[in-house]
């Protein structure tokens, strides 16, 4: 009986499977869609000043067109507008542009320039940045720098995509909750995080790569670095929220450095670790013993 049952079994499964490789239509792997050429209209990128950046710098035959030759050729792409003597100057891409009233600077667009490593977007007060999400477009991103007026945020940016990043640098502030993202962030080397506001906690312990951190006036009170074997420079200023620092897994500090953070009372570090650079000022709550134990 049980022997019929199992033929039977089989004979369903035999004839399902056959069912299956007769009707079911052969799916073709989808392949990627090839955007080029792109047309260098408003449409395809919305801002005047990038869009004359790109006829300048990326369209070698002008033609109005990008094709992935060109594209692919960009490396490094710098826009900085920065306020000084009534008017924001821009500079790095060759124009000498000038802007006196209120702008918004809109990057949609350069996701073209798939090839991109390297990206600096400087603005101040009277300007607002969209489409800040372009740049998690960049696979190959290795440095990002972002600086941003104390007046404005920036929108919120994920680079858990940005797998090659090895250099972040911000400077303002973000609309993000947290920076949870820096965890997939494997190749990160160096790091700068200045007027950062809102977010509490900072985790580098799976960023084993890290070499150089900077922090200054932000609203941290936590930062783990977990066992970052590789960490040789530290720098915190300004940072009036943070109550407590650990190094025990920095074995290979060689410098440190604390300004200006008054509630941070303890410096936790290692029974024989010593650090050959060490500079303690202006933090009421660190005692001189804390310091004089992990001096070099």
């Amino acid at each position: 009986m049980k022997n019929k049952k199992a033929v039977k079994l089989l004979a369903t499964i035999n004839i399902l499977a056959m069912l299956t490789m007769l009707g079911q239509p052969v799916v073709k792997a989808q392949q990627p869609k090839d955007i080029y050429p792109v047309e260098i209209n408003e449409t395809n990128f919305p801002d005047e000043l990038i869009r004359k950046d790109i006829i300048n710098i990326v369209d070698d035959n002008k033609d109005g067109k990008i094709e992935k030759s060109e594209a692919d050729k960009v490396h490094y792409y710098s826009i900085n507008f920065y306020e000084g003597l009534g008017k924001l100057e821009k500079y790095n891409t060759g124009l000498g542009e000038f802007v006196d009233e209120p702008a918004t600077i809109n990057l949609k667009g350069l996701e073209v320039l798939e090839n991109l490593e390297e990206l600096s977007v400087g603005i101040e007060h009277k300007i607002k940045l969209e489409n800040l999400s372009t740049v998690e477009k960049f696979k190959k991103l290795k440095k990002l720098i972002l600086l941003n007026g104390t007046n404005t945020a920036l929108d919120k940016i994920n680079l858990e995509n940005n797998k090659n990043l090895n250099t972040l640098v911000i400077c303002g502030k973000l609309k993000n909750k947290n920076l949870n993202f820096i965890k997939k962030n494997k190749e990160l080397k160096n790091v700068n995080f200045t007027y950062l506001r809102g977010i509490k906690t900072l985790d580098f312990s799976k960023n084993k790569k890290l070499k150089n951190v900077v922090i200054a006036e932000g609203d941290f009170k936590k930062i783990n670095f977990g066992k970052n074997s590789n960490l040789t420079k530290l720098q915190i200023d300004m940072s009036n929220k943070f109550t407590g620092l650990n190094i025990k897994g920095l074995k290979k500090l060689k410098k440190l450095r604390i300004t200006q953070c008054n509630k941070i009372k303890r410096i936790y570090s290692g029974k024989k670790q010593k650090v050959k650079s060490v500079k303690v000022k202006d933090c009421k709550r660190i005692s001189k013993k804390d310091v004089k134990r992990i001096k070099k």
